[in-house]
C-alpha cells in the first residue's frame, strides 16, 4: 500500500445505485474529491466491472478490495474484517466512507475514523432497495409503553412516600 493516507469508499449505495446499476452522482463528486487528497480504495460487496468503474469516473482508486467466500453475511462484520485485511497490507487508513449507520457504528468501534455518508434515498431502512422487513413503530412503541409499566409496577420506592 502507498504511504498515502488511504480512504476506503464503499461502492454500493454510495458510488452505484444497486436499484438502477448507474452512478450515484453526489458519491462520484465525493470520490473525486477524496482521490485528489488521499489513496482510493474500493470495496465492492457485489461484483463490480472495472470497465463499469472507469467508465462512469471511478478511474482514481489503488485496488477493489472484493468480498470473499469466507466473510460472513453481516455486513457490519464483513466490513471489519475488510478494513483489518487492509490494515495488515499496511494501509495507512484514513477513514472509511460508508452508506449504512451501522457499519459505520460497528467500524469506528475497532479504532477506524469514519465518514457517513447518507444519501436521502438510502437515509432509511425502508428506502433502501433490499430492505425486506416490515415496518412496525406503533408495535414497537406500544411495546416500550407495557414495558415501562412493568418497570414502574416492579419498583416499590414510590410506594414508600408518606
Amino acid at each position: 500500500m502507498s504511504s498515502t493516507p488511504v480512504v476506503v469508499m464503499v461502492v454500493d449505495e454510495l458510488l452505484r445505485d444497486v436499484s438502477t446499476g448507474g452512478p450515484v452522482p453526489e458519491g462520484r463528486r465525493l470520490y473525486q474529491a477524496l482521490s485528489g487528497l488521499y489513496t482510493v480504495v474500493l470495496i465492492a460487496d457485489t461484483p463490480t466491472d472495472d470497465v463499469w468503474l472507469a467508465v462512469n469516473g471511478f478511474d482514481q482508486h489503488q485496488a477493489v478490495v472484493t468480498r470473499l467466500a469466507e466473510d460472513p453475511d453481516d455486513v457490519a462484520i464483513r466490513r471489519i474484517r475488510q478494513v483489518e485485511r487492509l490494515r495488515a497490507q499496511g494501509a495507512a487508513l484514513e477513514y472509511l466512507v460508508d452508506p449504512d449507520p451501522g457499519v459505520v457504528a460497528a467500524v469506528i468501534r475497532t479504532g477506524v475514523p469514519c465518514l457517513l455518508a447518507v444519501n436521502p434515498p438510502y437515509a432509511r431502512p425502508e428506502f433502501h432497495p433490499h430492505f425486506t422487513e416490515e415496518i412496525r413503530p406503533w408495535d414497537q412503541l406500544v411495546a416500550e409503553i407495557d414495558q415501562t409499566k412493568a418497570l414502574r409496577a416492579a419498583d416499590t420506592r414510590h410506594l414508600d412516600i408518606e
